[in-house]
């Protein structure tokens, strides 16, 4: 069997009753929230176009220069104005070949009446640059250029064997059509 609910207990339970008091409020408000970050994209922005000027140049300037050296060919010194007072001048002949044109690639072969010469190559184009590749001790070389270009040839040659530093120049080849000058 149920027994009854103890009604001791009654008074304790909250009663209906208005209350007098106002009510309840927080003991203290809610902190402020903070703003928000801004992030400064003009400073962004600004670093990058500056970023941008300075790499640009610098790749550009570096990717400008060839990769192959042009250069000048040594003006010609007279054999009497190289040789050092008190010696005979050394008698050395360099003969260029006639140019072999394979459009684009011309194969130059030449002569040196001296055995220990050593070579270089310098490749004019007409109202053009005028580039020197170095041959060595080869006595033969095959050039690439334009087909559509003229071009003058001429073999340079110091005598290694020697103290003195004479060039020893071949007369200048042309092939189609170019006008060559010493």
């Amino acid at each position: 069997m149920a027994e009854p609910p103890d009604d001791d207990f009654d008074d304790l339970l909250p009663t209906a009753e208005p209350s007098h008091y106002p009510p309840a409020v927080p003991a203290a408000a809610p902190a402020p929230r903070e703003p928000r970050r801004r992030i400064p994209y003009r400073m962004i922005i600004g670093a990058a176009a500056l970023a941008v000027a300075v790499v640009v140049p610098l790749v550009l300037v570096f990717q400008s220069h060839p990769p192959e050296l042009t250069t000048t060919p040594r003006p010609v010194r007279s054999v009497a104005t190289s040789v050092p007072s008190g010696q005979p001048p050394k008698s050395v002949t360099l003969t260029l070949s006639n140019p072999t044109d394979l459009g684009n690639e011309v194969v130059l072969n030449w002569t040196g009446s001296v055995p220990n010469l050593d070579f270089a190559v310098v490749v004019a184009q007409e109202n053009g640059p005028t580039k020197v590749v170095i041959a060595n001790r080869l006595r033969s070389l095959t050039v690439a250029v334009d087909p559509a270009r003229k071009y003058c040839f001429q073999i340079q040659a110091v005598d290694s064997s020697s103290s003195d530093s004479q060039v020893y120049e071949s007369q200048p080849k042309p092939i189609r059509g170019a006008t060559c000058q010493q």
